[in-house]
C-alpha cells in the first residue's frame, strides 16, 4: 500500500489513514502513478477522474452507508451534529455525486470496479478478503486482511441511506 505517514493517527482513525498526499494533486503531477505501478493507493472518489489515462486500473469502492459518512465527517472536523434537514441534504449530496462516478466508471473500460460494501467487509471480512484477491488476481494474505478489520472502529452507526 502506497502510503507517506505524513496524515498522522487521531482520534478518529487511531491506526492511521494510510493515505499518500501526492494522489491530492494527481491533476497538477501524476508522476507517482509512473513510478508506481502496481500498488495499491488509496484515491477518494471525487479524484478518480484526475488518474492519467493509459493505465488499467483496479478500483476497490468501498461503499458505506451514507448516514454514517455525514454524521464521521461531521465528528472528524470537529463540528456540531446537523440538523435533520441540513443532514439529508448531505446524504443527497453524496448520492448524486456517487451517481456522476458511477456513471464516469461505466464510461471508462480501463477502470475495472469491485464495490465492496463496508458493513460487509465488517460482519464477513474473510468473504470481502478473498474477493478482493479473486478481483486483483493475486495472493495475498487473506488472514492478515481479516486481522486488520476492527469493528470496534465503526463507531458512527445509523441505518437508512446506503450507497
Amino acid at each position: 500500500m502506497l502510503t507517506d505517514g505524513l496524515r498522522q493517527s487521531d482520534n478518529s482513525n487511531p491506526r492511521g489513514y494510510f493515505e499518500l498526499e501526492a494522489v491530492k494533486q494527481t491533476r497538477q503531477d501524476a508522476s507517482w502513478v509512473h513510478s508506481d505501478l502496481g500498488r495499491a493507493v488509496k484515491v477518494i472518489y471525487r479524484l478518480l477522474p484526475d488518474l492519467p489515462d493509459g493505465f488499467s486500473y483496479r478500483v476497490i469502492f468501498m461503499r458505506r452507508n451514507l448516514d454514517e459518512v455525514v454524521v464521521s465527517q461531521q465528528v472528524m472536523l470537529g463540528r456540531p451534529t446537523l440538523a435533520a434537514a441540513d443532514h439529508r441534504r448531505m446524504v443527497r449530496i453524496f448520492q448524486c455525486e456517487l451517481a456522476h462516478i458511477d456513471l464516469w466508471l461505466a464510461s471508462h473500460p480501463n477502470m475495472l470496479v469491485h464495490n465492496v460494501h463496508h458493513s460487509g467487509a465488517l460482519t464477513h471480512p474473510a468473504a470481502v478478503a478473498q474477493s478482493i484477491c479473486e478481483f486483483l488476481q493475486r495472493h495475498l494474505n487473506i488472514s492478515a486482511m481479516v486481522a486488520a478489520v476492527q469493528p470496534t472502529l465503526h463507531r458512527q452507526r445509523r441505518v437508512s441511506t446506503t450507497l
